[in-house]
């Protein structure tokens, strides 16, 4: 009896005149019903028996049911439109009733939602669009979903909820005794930004954030040139399709093409026509290949009658030139052209990247079809354009995340970049963003996403406001020590590491070379998180975690702050032992080393090498190797934070600043001597040792290698490097066999070098006198255990200004080329943590102590 009255006076609010208040539910209990439609009219391609529509329908219902389960305590009946009896209900999306309301428009804007009550009845519709790509699959990013975000958006404004990606949709929705809404309450938008593509979370993170999907545009990511001349399918039968470079036909790792070769052409243009009618699009990408280099046939330099200035002899040169740009944007501008007249009403959208960051200056107009994605985006590139007519407008290729970026795994973005970013998208009328990486923390950054996404709908909203509200919600009981929390990250996140600005294009960088730039990843660290920043920020994370008991977001910001604190941790210490390199300081920062490896080696990695927490992507998706690394591009840590930290403890490695003592024959190991490199398990099968001493006149280096043949070794190199002083210095290079060495002396050190490397120069032979080193394999009078091969290279002392004595101190490096199973292992005894390029590795030195 109570029931059925509490239902009528429910239902006698529900119908109250306008300006009063609808009860959907109180007290646990609601009149309601979740409607949906079985329809979507609004779809652009309607297959037979459609199922994807009426599955995100069903969807929305389900999860508007549990939402509002959760927050009211009231289980609302889900049925679709046709099985419906009549009474109160929130009907969703394209529903006869919504018709007969009068609600549904001629035609939504792109990705409108709207928000309509009327004579008691809650309507949540807008635009339903799917494209033609892969008719069978449901996946998100090919829909349009605008009454998903319509629901969504409800539940936000009428309880104040928020959706952080958590693996519970009602994580962040707080319980309401009542929940009501106005009668005659409409809202209605049409986002000004009509996509962002983020890194995928889950289906409510990304359209109740604003993460929309782009199911009319047919992006590949970056670049078509590669995927419409595959070099798998052509490069052995029609060599002549890709770019001669350094003299020879080499599509190289980004798939160069020769794009003067008329077949190219067309098959870069039958690629963006099969793309735009194959997956249904109305827009497909236009671009060249990443770290694009120039083919350097007569033909491609006198393409449209535009000539390189620098010669094929300075490849860098040659690949920067100006011209290449401008080859590229009358190329693409013709494709537009062709495209008006064969596919009217179609568009593409060429990327301003690399080579064609600079706009044309051969015309300043483009055909309507034509819109320009920007690569990077900023005021300065934005400011180039202003004098160019480019009707269609303007999307924008981010790099604000990815763990290419300096930071790897670390939170990257303050909240006043995000602002001003916003607004500035809004200022300049950008019309869609393309994330390059995005969400690698979820926990450290989960607020600047929330906040930026936000922004992205209204640049003129109070930070601190959604700031607050995100904590509220997401970390309940303990949302005052998070914002003090984040507002510290925050405060450290303003400081800029002083690097250049990166060229993604660069070939070098995207090869895994670093061409030389500041040490950006450690250097942030340094500046950024000193431990006593990494002591209080963690002083404050427990006090919120005593507060907050069980939290899933709160326990994936614990997990992102170990991560990090580990991280810099062995950075800040490993820098300590540089500047003051004693064993205590070393022990501390190998110490970290071996905790970050545990931490990474301790979690759950699937067959793909990936890592989940309930389900929830841990790193963005990355592979254990990258996180190892600390991240890819410029995200590295380098060398010696990847290698195997404990392997180096259990041996007993110092990896620089090291110390021999002549006559140890004990020896010790070398490091894998680049910057880049992985310390693989051969590093570890098959470990290489280095001794030194003295007999009588000659100075004795021996080599001692595990687990291989001296026929194996025969090929590889070796070299020693040592001398008296820093204006004596000599290196002894040589194979691992009997003969001699090379002879050569320092004549510029990397500094005076500009960084460059170490500058040696030939001695020449003087009769009668010894000026070479003797290798002998195996090393005479050393004993090796089973599986152990050794070489000795003796030096004569008499090639140096002074013999040692007696505690003497010398320089010494040993370095190696070491082949195994096919793979050459690049070693150095003083592995150099300064080096910038390859040329580095062998500029630093130990001790040799006599």
């Amino acid at each position: 009896m109570k029931r059925i009255v509490l239902l009528l006076l429910l239902c006698a609010a529900g119908a109250a005149l306008a300006g009063a208040e609808v009860i959907v539910a109180a007290n646990g209990k609601s009149p309601f019903s979740i409607v949906y439609s079985e329809k979507a009219p609004y779809a652009k391609f309607i297959y037979r028996n459609e199922p994807q529509f009426l599955y995100y329908n069903k969807v929305t219902a389900e999860t508007l049911q549990k939402l509002l389960a959760h927050a009211t305590g009231a289980k609302l009946s889900v049925i679709p439109e046709s099985k419906f009896k009549g009474g109160r209900a929130i009907f969703l999306g394209n529903t006869d009733s919504a018709r007969k309301a009068g609600l549904i428009p001629a035609k939504y804007g792109v990705w409108e939602y709207r928000i309509d009550v009327k004579n008691g009845n809650i309507y949540l519709h807008g635009m339903e669009f799917r494209n033609n790509n892969s008719p069978k699959s449901a996946f998100r990013s090919n829909f349009v979903l605008g009454t998903h975000k319509a629901m969504l958006t409800f539940i936000e404004q009428f309880t104040g909820a928020v959706f952080a990606g958590t693996p519970k949709v009602t994580d962040g929705v707080p319980k309401v005794t009542v929940l009501k809404v106005p009668e005659g309450y409409s809202f209605r938008r049409v986002p000004r930004i009509s996509y962002t593509l983020t890194g995928r979370r889950n289906l409510d993170y990304d359209v109740a954030n604003n993460g929309f999907f782009s199911p009319w545009y047919g992006t590949y990511g970056g670049h078509n040139h590669p995927i419409a001349v595959p070099t798998a399918t052509y490069f052995k039968k029609h060599p002549e399709y890709f770019a001669i470079q350094r003299g020879k036909r080499d599509p190289g790792r980004q798939n160069q093409l020769c794009l003067s070769n008329p077949d190219v052409q067309r098959l870069i243009y039958e690629e963006v026509l099969n793309h735009l009618d194959k997956g249904g699009f109305d827009m497909v990408q236009l671009a060249q290949s990443d770290g694009f280099g120039p083919c350097e046939c007569e033909k491609c330099q006198a393409m449209f009658g535009i000539r390189p200035k620098a010669s094929t002899k300075n490849r860098d040169a040659y690949r920067q030139d100006p011209c290449w740009g401008e080859k590229l944007w009358i190329l693409h501008r013709n494709y537009a052209l062709r495209l008006k007249k064969d596919r009217p009403g179609k568009k593409v959208c060429i990327i301003a990247y690399g080579p064609t960051r600079r706009p044309p200056q051969s015309f300043k107009e483009f055909p309507d079809n034509v819109m320009i994605e920007l690569a990077p985006y900023n005021e300065e590139i934005v400011k180039s354009w202003k004098d160019y007519k480019v009707p269609a407008g303007f999307v924008v290729y981010l790099y604000n995340w990815g763990f290419y970026n300096p930071e790897g795994f670390m939170p990257k973005r303050n909240w006043d970049f995000c602002k001003q970013q916003a607004a500035d998208f809004w200022k300049d009328n950008v019309q869609g963003i393309y994330c390059c990486g995005f969400g690698e923390c979820h926990g450290l950054e989960g607020p600047t996403y929330y906040i930026w996404l936000k922004l992205l709908e209204d640049p003129k909203r109070d930070v601190q406001a959604l700031l607050k509200r995100f904590c509220t919600r997401v970390f309940p009981g303990a949302e005052k020590e998070m914002i003090a929390f984040y507002t510290l990250l925050n405060e450290r996140l303003k400081l800029k590491f002083a690097a250049k600005e990166t060229d993604w294009n660069d070939p070098a960088l995207l090869a895994g070379k670093d061409p030389g730039s500041e040490r950006a990843s450690t250097g942030t660290i340094l500046l950024r998180w000193p431990d006593k920043v990494l002591d209080e920020l963690d002083a404050i994370l427990k006090k919120a975690e005593a507060k907050a008991g069980k939290c899933w977001q709160l326990k994936l910001v614990r997990f992102e702050f170990d991560y990090m604190n580990v991280t810099a941790r062995a950075v800040n210490a490993f820098a300590k032992f540089r500047s003051e390199p004693t064993a205590a300081n070393y022990a501390k920062a190998l110490d970290y080393m071996v905790q970050r490896d545990q931490l990474i080696n301790g979690l759950k990695w699937n067959k793909s090498q990936q890592t989940f927490m309930d389900g929830q992507p841990l790193f963005a998706y990355a592979k254990k190797d990258q996180v190892l690394a600390g991240g890819r591009l410029r995200g590295p840590l380098y060398a010696p934070f990847f290698w195997d930290a404990q392997w180096l403890k259990a041996h007993g490695i110092q990896v620089c600043e090291r110390t021999m003592k002549a006559g140890d024959a004990k020896g010790q190991y070398m490091m894998p001597g680049n910057y880049l490199s992985e310390m693989t398990e051969n590093y570890k099968k098959y470990p290489i040792r280095v001794s030194c001493r003295l007999d009588g006149d000659m100075l004795k280096v021996v080599f001692i290698r595990s687990n291989t043949t001296c026929e194996e070794m025969r090929n590889s190199e070796m070299s020693v490097l040592v001398g008296p002083s820093e204006d004596d210095v000599h290196w002894f290079p040589g194979r691992f066999r009997n003969g001699s060495t090379g002879h050569y002396r320092r004549e510029k050190t990397n500094v005076a070098n500009k960084g460059m490397g170490d500058v040696y120069k030939g001695v020449p032979d003087k009769k009668g006198v010894p000026n070479r080193g003797r290798i002998t394999v195996p090393a005479p009078g050393v004993e090796l255990a089973p599986g152990e091969i050794s070489a000795e290279v003796a030096l004569p002392l008499a090639l140096f200004k002074k013999k040692p004595g007696p505690g003497d101190t010398w320089l010494f490096n040993a370095t190696g080329n070491f082949q195994k199973n096919g793979a050459t292992h690049y070693t150095v005894w003083e592995y150099n943590p300064a080096q910038r390029t390859w040329r580095n590795t062998r500029d630093r030195f130990g001790k040799l102590i006599f």
